[in-house]
This record gives C-alpha cells, sequence and structure tokens, in this order.
C-alpha cells in the first residue's frame, strides 16, 4: 500500500519529511543502518541483506493491499523508517 500524501516540516534548519518509502529511497547507506541497528529495534535482519533483496522487499510491501511502509527524511537522506504489517 502506498501512501500518496507526506507531511513536511523544518527542525531548526533541517527540513525533514514523512512520506512512504519507495525502492528508488534504498542505498548502500540505508542497508548499513539496517545492518547496524540489527538486534536493536530491527529483528530478523537476513544474512544476504542487499540493496536489490531490500528493493524486492519494499516492492512487495507497495505492492501489498495491507501493509505500508513510511520514512522520515531530513534533508533529502533516510533517517529512519516504519512499518505497518496490517
Amino acid at each position: 500500500m502506498v501512501l500518496n500524501n507526506k507531511i513536511s516540516f523544518e527542525v531548526h534548519d533541517l527540513e525533514c519529511e514523512f512520506r512512504a518509502l519507495i525502492k528508488d529511497d534504498i542505498c548502500k547507506d540505508y542497508i548499513n543502518g539496517l545492518k547496524e541497528e540489527g538486534g536493536g529495534y530491527i529483528q530478523n535482519i537476513p544474512s544476504g541483506l542487499s540493496v536489490e533483496t531490500q528493493k524486492k522487499y519494499i516492492k512487495s510491501i507497495l505492492l501489498s493491499k495491507h501493509n505500508a511502509i513510511n520514512g522520515i527524511f531530513v534533508d533529502g537522506e533516510t533517517s529512519g523508517y516504519s512499518w505497518d504489517p496490517n
């Protein structure tokens, strides 16, 4: 499921945005962030995690009727994300 709207806001001098995550948001820094967080808030990080496998995963969520994944972006860079499995 893709949410079509976004929320834009500023914090101090930072441009922030909350919107649906898309395949093109996935990059090496995103993957590194997932790997660094593994065992913390994020569970079940696959051992073969890569940009391509994560893009496929995001695509499957976007095509789903009942799942959504959103990101928080600060100055155009992914800062965090939230996933709603239902």
